[in-house]
C-alpha cells in the first residue's frame, strides 16, 4: 500500500505546509477526552459484513468537513481489516480505537479516499454452514400484494430490511449466492429460515402480466442445487398442474358426450340421445359445428348450442345463428363468459336468442341485442264441430299441398324433433301451421305456434286446428300476435310472455321468426 505523508487534518490539495485543520468545538462536546490521530484517517475493511449491521465503523466529522473543502464527498475513517485493535467479530458493539489506543497501532497513514465504496453487503442468504450465528439470520417475510413489491427488469432490487429478495421471473435478484440458480424464469429462492416454505406461500398470489405464475411454477430445486452444500438442496413435492380450460367447437364426434352433459346438468327430462340428435339440424347448415365446448382436460364443464342456417333476411341472404341451450357448471361458471364470446366472434352474422333466461336477458342487452315483441295470448282449445274444413297430416299430402317458400320451409322441417306440421284446406285454400308442444309451470297440456302461413285463413276456422289439438292432448294454444297478427276470440293475453331477442345489422324485428331454431329442433 502506498504511504502518503499527508498529516492527518490538513486538506489534501497538493500544496504542502498548508496550515492544520482544526476540529469543531461541536465534535470535542460530544467526545470528550477523545483526539483523532493519523491512524484514524487510514480506511479499512470489516472483519465481517451481517445482516443489520453498517458496513463502515463511523464517520469523522472533522476528516469529513476538512475532505469536502476539495469534493464533495464525505471522508469515511475505517477501521483496519485484521488489525491489532480492530473490533472482535463476536462483540458487535466494541467501539471504534480510541486515543489511548492509537500508539500500538502502525503509523502509517494514507490520503483519504475521494470516494468510498462498501466492499462487502449483508449476506441474505447463508448456506447451512454459516447458520452457526443463527441471530444473524433473518426469517423470510410472509407473501405481500405484488403490488408492493413488484420490480420490473430494468429497475434495481428495492432495499426491505428484514426480508430476503426472492426471484419471480425476470426480476431482479441481489445478494443471492452463487450456487442459487434461476433458468427458465422459474420460481427459485436460497434456504431461508422461516415458519414454512415460501413457494407454498407464492401459490396463492396473482402476479402481474409478464411475470412467471407461481402457481405454474416448476419447483425442483434439489436437481439444479447438486454441487451445493447438501442442506442447501430443500426438495420439494411437484404438484401436479390443473388441466387448462379451453373453448372447442362441438364437431360431431362430440354430440354424444354434449348430450349427456346436457341431459345430467340442463333438462334430466330429455334423453341424452335425444339431445345429441337434436343438436343436428334438420335443414343444410352453412357450417359444421353445432356451437361451442368448454372442456378441462377430456371432462364437459359447459355447453352453449347453436343452430346456424342461411336464410333471406331483410331482401338479401345471411348467415343466421340462433343461441340455444347455454349450460355451464357452477364451478366453472367463472369461463361461460367465454363461450358467449366465442359465438359472437363470427362476422356479418345474424344472431337470434328465442329462450333467453332471467339471468342472460341484461347481458344480451348490453352487448347489442333488441327485444321482440312477443305479446301472446291462450286460447282455450274447445273441439267444435268444423264443416268444410279439412286437417292434413301425412307428409306426402302436405308436401303435395304446398308449394314455393311453405315447401321449402317444410321439406326444412320435417324432421325436426320438435315441430309438428298440419295443413288446414278449405276448398282451393290451405294454411300450412307448425307448432310444438310445450310446458308450462311443469305441467304438459300446452301448445305454441310456431308458423302460419295464411293468418286471415286460421282466424276463421281456429276451431279445426282446437279439435285437432284435443286429440293430441292439447288443451291450451299459445298464440304470439307477431305470428297470428290477431286474438281470436274467447283468448286472453298473458302478462308475461316469453322473451325473444336479436342482433344483426340491417335486420327488422319483422325479419325474425322462429324458424331453424332449438324451438323446431329440440323437444322439452
Amino acid at each position: 500500500m502506498t504511504q502518503s505523508a499527508q498529516p492527518l487534518g490538513q486538506p489534501d490539495d497538493g500544496t504542502l505546509g498548508a496550515p492544520a485543520y482544526r476540529l469543531p468545538a461541536e465534535y470535542l462536546l460530544l467526545h470528550p477526552g477523545r483526539r483523532v490521530g493519523a491512524d484514524d484517517a487510514e480506511p479499512r475493511l470489516q472483519p465481517r459484513a451481517r445482516p443489520g449491521v453498517r458496513a463502515v465503523a463511523g464517520v469523522h466529522a472533522g476528516v469529513a468537513e476538512a475532505t469536502e473543502l476539495v469534493q464533495e464527498g464525505a471522508v469515511v475513517a475505517a477501521e483496519r481489516q485484521g488489525g491489532l485493535l480492530d473490533r472482535t467479530a463476536d462483540d458487535r458493539r466494541d467501539p471504534v480505537a480510541g486515543l489511548d489506543q492509537l500508539p500500538a497501532a502502525t503509523g502509517v497513514v494514507e490520503a483519504a479516499p475521494r470516494h468510498v465504496v462498501h466492499a462487502v453487503r449483508p449476506d441474505a442468504h447463508p448456506a447451512v454452514r454459516e447458520q452457526a450465528d443463527l441471530l444473524l439470520v433473518e426469517a423470510a417475510a410472509g407473501a405481500e400484494a405484488t403490488r408492493e413489491h413488484e420490480e420490473r427488469p430494468a429497475q434495481p432490487a428495492v432495499e426491505q430490511p428484514g426480508e430476503t429478495d426472492l426471484e419471480v421471473g425476470g426480476v431482479a435478484v441481489v445478494e443471492a449466492e452463487a450456487d442459487v440458480v434461476s433458468p427458465h424464469d422459474r420460481v427459485e429462492h436460497g434456504v431461508e429460515e422461516v415458519d414454512g416454505d415460501p413457494v407454498r406461500r407464492l401459490a396463492g398470489l396473482e402476479v402481474p402480466v409478464g411475470h412467471a405464475d407461481a402457481v405454474e411454477a416448476d419447483v425442483d430445486r434439489a436437481g439444479r442445487h447438486a454441487g451445493s452444500d447438501p442442506g442447501c438442496a430443500v426438495p420439494v413435492k411437484q404438484q401436479a398442474r390443473a388441466p387448462r380450460t379451453v373453448v372447442a367447437p362441438i364437431a360431431d364426434s362430440d354430440l354424444d358426450r354434449v348430450g349427456r352433459f346436457l341431459h345430467e346438468h340442463l333438462d334430466p327430462r330429455v334423453s341424452a340421445e335425444t339431445w345429441a340428435s337434436a343438436a343436428v339440424p334438420s335443414w343444410s347448415a352453412p357450417v359444421d359445428d353445432h356451437g361451442y365446448l368448454l372442456l378441462e382436460g377430456d371432462r364437459v364443464v359447459g355447453v352453449y348450442l347453436a343452430f346456424h342456417s342461411e336464410r333471406t333476411v331483410g331482401g338479401q341472404r345471411r348467415h343466421v345463428c340462433n343461441l340455444a341451450a347455454w349450460c355451464v357448471l357452477e364451478s366453472h361458471r367463472a369461463h361461460g363468459a367465454r363461450l358467449l364470446r366465442a359465438q359472437l366472434a363470427r362476422k356479418d352474422v345474424v344472431f337470434t336468442d328465442l329462450s333467453p333466461s332471467g339471468s342472460v336477458l341484461e347481458l344480451n342487452r348490453r352487448l347489442g341485442f333488441l327485444d321482440l315483441d312477443t305479446t301472446t295470448v291462450l286460447v282455450p282449445c274447445v273441439p267444435l264441430p268444423t264443416p268444410g274444413v279439412r286437417v292434413v297430416t301425412r307428409p306426402a299430402r302436405i308436401e303435395a299441398l304446398l308449394e314455393g317458400r311453405d315447401r321449402e320451409i317444410y321439406r326444412d322441417h320435417r324432421d325436426a324433433a320438435a315441430a309438428r306440421h298440419l295443413v288446414l284446406a278449405v276448398g282451393d285454400a290451405h294454411c300450412y301451421v307448425m307448432f310444438r308442444k310445450v310446458r308450462r309451470k311443469g305441467l304438459p297440456g300446452f301448445a305454441t305456434l310456431l308458423h302460419v302461413s295464411d293468418p286471415e285463413l286460421l282466424r276463421g276456422h281456429l276451431a279445426a286446428l282446437s279439435r285437432h289439438l284435443v286429440r293430441h292432448g292439447v288443451l291450451v294454444l299459445l298464440a304470439e300476435l307477431r305470428v297470428v297478427e290477431h286474438a281470436p276470440r274467447l283468448s286472453r293475453r298473458l302478462a308475461t310472455p316469453r322473451p325473444k331477442m336479436f342482433r344483426g345489422a340491417g335486420v327488422a324485428p319483422g325479419d325474425i321468426d322462429d324458424l331453424y331454431s332449438e324451438l323446431t329442433n329440440v323437444p322439452w
